[in-house]
């Protein structure tokens, strides 16, 4: 089926065969328009379709079925490909085929995704989460990279966003503006590089909260931990946000090319494995804030030097040596007071194995659970905690500032819920013992609180 300018197809269309292939291509100049289901079967052999335009608009169900494979391809020169919504693409394979596009908006059921892109930063937002089982992806610039693991492809993204539910692998190497990656319940693994560029996400896809908490921080210099800008501007969204619930996996590493302070977030319940690490690749970056936590908001936190011998039951850990010491710097954030609409409830424990020394790196721990064993942390750098969460949103209005250290709110009824906002205790270790790593300047006279610092491995405050 084609058309010189506009396909329309208003009624549903099925193509079936019980013997050999079943095959459906759709072409148009301008735009296609499927507004009714689309079905291409085969009883016993491959099952094909394809749709080629300028813009796809597919409204209802695309499915490709064959007994042998089945294999579904969407191609759009210079526009868009929206398939959301109502409809859903199912085949084995679902490829895109790119050119000058400017986003793909899609939900898909596939076990294979297929991106050739060019060198336009094509916007990708992508839910895969009607498959169950695995989903390899892979980005191609169009040379023949075949299905090697290893593939440098030069092919780059604009902002991704994609939704997985089981395992998902992704193929060769893989760059983007920004990514927001989930899997609900498997893993996530690069087996190439990853690439991410200086576009932040939305602020609603970072820690605005600890961000805030940052800000009021001092380090032992004076100075002030780096925190993420966009072309200079502050904001509180993170370059990537990579989350699964069962591990992270970067078999070659990944990489920040941002001018201001790269951010990323790394959320799961499982292990953390960052390759040869992690770089700025960017000359004109001099900070770097990197966040750890788990992917099950109540899920304990573990903080060690290195892996302890035995897994530690209830929740991930986080290590210097496996994680800390491979980023480029210089901020690190455990746990989360608010990403994707979620706080970290969870106890953190620092340092069961022993001292932790991050070096010059500053260390923030947030979370509505309690921390214990700070005092383990020797770092020349920032140590903090945030330890009371906003409740609600009336509370952000009232306080705009989060609590940091001693500071507490007077109570607080909070409409609907008859509760209110407790005084507590942050700063002391399993054994009641006051640590004092972080303390609060409060001046009284109308202007912001001040995190102070503390010194390395003497217990001293300054400012």
């Amino acid at each position: 089926i084609s058309g010189a300018t506009d396909v329309r197809l208003i009624g549903p269309l099925e193509v079936a065969a019980q013997q050999g292939q079943a095959g459906l291509f759709v072409s148009a100049h301008d735009l296609i328009d499927a507004q009714s289901a689309v079905t291409s079967k085969s009883q016993a052999g491959n099952a094909i379709a394809g749709f080629e335009a300028t813009n796809l608009a597919l409204r209802n169900a695309v499915t490709v079925e064959g007994a042998e494979s089945s294999f579904l391809s969407l191609a759009a020169r210079g526009g868009s490909i929206v398939a959301n919504g109502p409809a859903l693409l199912t085949a084995g394979t679902v490829s895109f085929e790119l050119e000058n596009a400017s986003f793909v908006d899609v939900r898909t059921n596939a076990d294979s995704l297929f991106f050739q892109l060019d060198d336009t930063p094509t916007g990708i937002s992508l839910d895969n989460s009607a498959h169950a089982g695995e989903t390899v992806v892979y980005l191609s610039d169009g040379s023949d990279g075949g299905d090697d693991p290893g593939y440098q492809s030069s092919a780059s993204a604009g902002p991704v966003k994609a939704l997985f539910r089981g395992d998902t692998l992704v193929l060769g190497s893989f760059a983007a503006r920004n990514a927001m990656i989930e899997v609900t319940e498997g893993i996530l693994g690069f087996s190439g590089p990853v690439l991410i560029g200086d576009l932040n996400l939305p602020p609603g896809e970072g820690d605005a909260l600890s961000l805030q908490a940052l800000a009021l921080a001092r380090r032992p210099d004076g100075s002030r931990p780096g925190l993420p800008r966009f072309n200079g501007v502050p904001t509180s969204g993170a370059n990537a946000v990579f989350q699964a619930r069962d591990g992270l996996y970067f078999e070659q590493g990944l990489a920040f090319d941002d001018p201001d302070t790269p951010y990323v977030a790394f959320i799961t319940d499982g292990a953390l494995e960052l390759g040869p690490g992690v770089t700025s690749v960017n000359p004109l970056a001099s900070d770097f804030l990197a966040q750890f936590t788990a992917y099950s908001p109540g899920k304990s936190i573990f903080i060690e030097a290195t892996l302890p011998a035995a897994h530690l039951q209830g929740g991930p850990t986080f290590t210097r040596e496996e994680h800390f010491a491979k980023l480029p710097g210089t901020t690190l954030l455990i746990g989360n007071s608010r990403v994707n609409d979620f706080a970290a409830a969870g106890d953190i424990f620092v340092g069961r194995n022993g001292v932790i020394d991050i070096g010059d790196q500053n260390i923030l721990f947030a979370t509505g659970g309690s921390v214990s064993g700070v005092g383990n942390i020797r770092s020349t750098g920032f140590i903090g905690e945030l330890s009371t969460v906003a409740l609600t949103e009336q509370i952000n209005e009232r306080f705009p500032l989060p609590f940091v250290g001693d500071i507490r709110p007077e109570p607080m009824s909070v409409p609907g819920t008859g509760s209110a906002s407790e005084a507590g205790d942050p700063a002391k270790d399993e054994e009641g013992e006051d640590e004092s790593y972080v303390a609060v300047d409060e001046t009284g006279e109308g202007e912001s609180s001040e995190l102070v610092a503390q010194r390395a491995n003497d217990g001293q405050m300054c400012r």
